[in-house]
C-alpha cells in the first residue's frame, strides 16, 4: 500500500503499539531518539503550536524531513472532538488522509500514524509532513489584497474540489476558509487540511459542509458572490428547500463559537490565520 509514492509498513512495536509508517516517518522517530511510539506523549518533541483539551499539535524541524507536524490525541480526544465514538482519532485521519488523496486532492502526506487495541480510550498520533503552499483562503481573505483574483479563484476552483470530494461520498464536517489550502497561491486547485472528520456524506453533513464554507466566508465577501459560489456548489434543480437549509445552518453556525479549532502560527508568517502544513 502506498500515499504519494511511498511504501506503508504496518508492525507493533514492544509496547504494543500499533504502527503505520514510511521509511521517512522511521527515519524521523530515529532522529528523535524515539524507540516506542509511546514516547510521542512526551510534549518535549518540537514546539508546541496548539493547546486543546485533549489533543496538542507540535512543529518539528527534522534534517530528514524537513517541517512536520505531530498531531496527538490523548484518550478519549475521539468523543469529545466528534471524531470517531470507538476508533483511534489518529486511525481515522490516516484513514481519512488516504481517501482523499486517492481523488486526487492535496493533502498533507502522512509519515506515520500510531494508536493502541484501546481505540478511542487510548492515545493516538499522527506525524504529517507540511504542505507546500501560501497559507490558506482565510489567511487570503484577512490579507486584503489581489481581491478581484481571489473571487474568480474561489468561483473557479472550490466548486471542482468540493465536487470531487462530495461526488465521492465524503464530506469534510469542519470546511471552513482555513482549511482550504492554496498549494500554489492563485494558479491552481486548493488542497485540503485537517481531515480528522471526513466522513460518508450523508445529506445532512453535506449541507454542514455547504453551510460552514458559507458562514466562514462571510466576514470577508458579499452576499452576491457567496450565491454565486453556493450554486456552483448545488445539483442542477436543487429546489429551494436545500437552500433554505444551507442558509439556516449557516446561520447558526454564525450564531454561535465555532466548534473548529483556533489556527496556528507558522513559523515564518507571525500572526498568520495557518499553518504551513495543516495542523490539528
Amino acid at each position: 500500500m502506498t500515499q504519494a509514492g511511498r511504501p506503508w509498513t504496518f508492525r507493533i512495536d514492544r509496547e504494543g503499539w500499533i504502527v503505520r509508517s514510511t521509511t521517512l516517518g522511521e527515519r524521523v522517530l530515529a532522529e528523535l531518539g524515539i524507540r516506542a511510539a509511546g514516547e510521542l506523549c512526551d510534549r518535549r518533541h518540537g514546539l508546541l503550536v496548539r493547546d486543546r483539551p485533549l489533543r496538542w499539535t507540535a512543529r518539528l524541524e527534522t534534517r530528514g524531513a524537513g517541517t512536520c507536524f505531530l498531531k496527538a490525541y490523548l484518550p478519549g480526544a475521539g468523543r469529545e472532538g466528534r471524531i470517531h465514538p470507538r476508533k483511534a482519532p489518529a486511525e481515522v485521519e490516516f484513514e481519512a488522509l488516504r481517501s482523499v488523496a486517492a481523488l486526487g486532492v492535496e493533502v498533507p502526506t502522512p509519515l506515520l500514524a500510531a494508536w493502541t487495541n484501546r481505540g478511542g480510550r487510548g492515545a493516538s498520533f499522527c506525524l504529517l509532513a507540511a504542505m507546500p503552499g501560501e497559507g490558506s483562503l482565510e489567511d487570503m481573505l484577512c490579507g486584503g489584497g489581489h481581491r478581484d483574483e481571489l473571487e474568480r479563484w474561489i468561483l473557479g476552483e472550490v466548486p471542482p474540489l468540493l465536487r470531487r470530494l462530495h461526488g465521492a461520498g465524503l464530506v469534510h464536517r469542519d470546511l471552513y476558509p482555513g482549511h482550504l489550502w492554496l498549494v500554489r497561491g492563485l494558479k491552481g486547485a486548493p488542497g485540503l487540511i485537517d481531515l480528522a472528520r471526513v466522513r460518508r456524506r450523508t445529506r445532512r453533513a453535506w449541507i454542514k459542509d455547504l453551510a460552514s464554507l458559507q458562514a466562514g466566508l462571510t466576514p470577508y465577501v458579499g452576499e452576491d458572490l457567496r450565491a454565486r459560489l453556493l450554486e456552483r456548489l448545488l445539483p442542477a434543480g436543487a429546489g429551494r428547500g436545500l437552500r433554505r437549509a444551507v442558509a439556516a445552518k449557516a446561520a447558526r453556525i454564525l450564531r454561535h463559537a465555532p466548534r473548529h479549532d483556533p489556527p496556528l502560527v507558522p513559523p515564518d508568517r507571525p500572526g498568520a490565520s495557518s499553518v504551513s502544513g495543516g495542523g490539528a
